[in-house]
């Protein structure tokens, strides 16, 4: 169903207080974004008829209603009775118009009827790759936003005054994401065939960044290296664009972004071939896509803490360790890091931790399992600090201290990566009462991906 222009709303439904937490944090990013966002939590004033507020959100407004699905959510009577009305909303609005959300570790067979087998996303991993695979999914569904991404952080928090284990400080903050930036936008060539008979281009070495649709090649690389290839055909330059200017020829059937994003993941691919750092392939549960980590082995990257010069970080972190035996063999964790490629929130890549557990001694890399439930716990929440601090020290790792993370294309063109994450600044900190830190990680024998 296509959407209604009225249709413009994203509804989070949440267990109040338990869940206002996230709430608040998730409604301040998503209107950053540029959605319409409404929770009862931010809107609701005192002494407003609440269920009558919240009805005509649902039957008037509503794009999507996003589902919070926690311990206290799943039989809070309020949630319920939304859930109840947005699953009649559901036969006209289409099957994706509520979006399950997991916080924390309820079990998806507790799922409400009418919500099970629907692909629920994870937040209870971290709220930064939550959001991003909810922003995803936004996208991928046709939701609307506005051209202009305003900020209502102060508006939101504002709004916030009865938050269960938690406080509004005034005072400004500083939010880390997770995002590293191009610190300038490359240049993507698009190269035709000047051969009009039909005979195929030929064969481009694949040790340079390049895409080829039809008789035309989209890629990093200038005229001038091209022609240093030397090839048996030709190509003649037709026209060249900054990244996110991309505009393909109206005979290509392509999405200017996908191939945009195509061409910054095999950036990074080149770029783990150049740098000979230990890399781990592997096939996503949600992919078909092979997708490669770095890994931080202390071979390449020392056993000793590594000490950042980024500003906040305090303490030197340690990406790799022992964590006892497992089968009679000495086994150990370390850091993996996977750069995922943007280009319609920003421009640049996602930094994605992994963690990865291999026997002492063992070299051949395709016997190495990625631990996705450890990579939870060890990263448990970009809101968390000594996660986020381990991050940034694996970044600032691979970029040898320096302030840009140069990333090779095998050709003429180099994408520089600043080192330091996108901040946001808010005139109010949230201040929320933490929990311990995670535990350490205990390696376990299932592998999770």
């Amino acid at each position: 169903m296509g959407e209604n222009q009225h249709f413009d709303t994203l509804f989070i439904s949440h267990a109040n207080p338990s869940d206002n937490a996230l709430t608040i944090w998730l409604a301040s990013r998503l209107t950053q974004l540029g959605y319409k966002v409404w929770a009862d939590v931010v809107h609701l004033k005192g002494g407003a008829y609440t269920w009558r507020d919240i009805e005509d959100v649902l039957r008037t407004r509503a794009s999507r209603v996003l589902y919070l699905f926690s311990h206290k959510s799943k039989d809070a009577p309020g949630v319920l009775d939304e859930l109840e009305l947005a699953r009649s909303l559901q036969r006209d609005r289409g099957r994706e118009f509520i979006i399950p959300i997991r916080v924390d570790d309820t079990s998806y067979q507790a799922l409400p009827v009418g919500i099970t087998g629907k692909n629920a996303l994870n937040f209870e991993g971290g709220w930064a790759q939550g959001l991003r695979e909810l922003l995803d999914t936004l996208e991928t569904n046709g939701v609307p936003r506005s051209n202009t991404s305003e900020s209502m952080i102060e508006n939101t928090w504002l709004k916030a005054t009865a938050i269960e284990h938690a406080k509004i400080v005034s005072q400004p903050s500083r939010l880390w994401t997770n995002f590293l930036e191009l610190a300038q936008l490359p240049t993507i060539y698009t190269f035709e065939h000047d051969n009009f008979r039909g005979r195929p281009i030929g064969e481009l070495r694949d040790s340079f960044v390049h895409i080829r649709r039809g008789r035309f090649v989209f890629t990093f690389a200038s005229p001038k290296f091209i022609a240093s290839e030397g090839t048996h055909f030709a190509l003649k330059e037709i026209g060249q664009h900054k990244l996110g200017e991309l505009d393909v020829h109206p005979t290509l059937r392509s999405n200017p972004r996908h191939l945009e994003k195509d061409l910054l993941a095999k950036t990074w691919l080149c770029h783990l071939r150049h740098s000979g750092w230990p890399t781990l392939q592997f096939s996503s549960q949600n992919s078909n896509r092979h997708r490669s980590s770095v890994v931080f082995t202390p071979a390449y990257f020392g056993k000793a803490k590594i000490r950042s010069q980024i500003e906040s970080v305090a303490h030197g972190r340690v990406l790799n360790g022992y964590r006892g035996m497992t089968k009679g063999a000495v086994r150990r964790w370390a850091y993996g890091l996977e750069l995922l490629t943007e280009v319609d929130v920003g421009k640049g890549f996602w930094a994605y931790p992994r963690v990865v557990a291999y026997a002492d001694g063992e070299d051949d890399h395709t016997k190495w399992t990625v631990l996705q439930s450890q990579r939870n716990t060890v990263t448990k929440g970009w809101h968390n600090d000594r996660a986020r601090d381990v991050l940034l020290v694996a970044i600032e790792a691979l970029a040898n201290g320096k302030p840009t993370l140069d990333l090779q294309t095998g050709s003429d063109q180099v994408l520089s990566l600043k080192t330091l994450p996108v901040t946001l600044t808010a005139p109010f900190d949230f201040e929320i009462l933490r929990h311990a830190d995670a535990a350490p990680i205990q390696i376990s024998d299932a592998e999770d991906e």
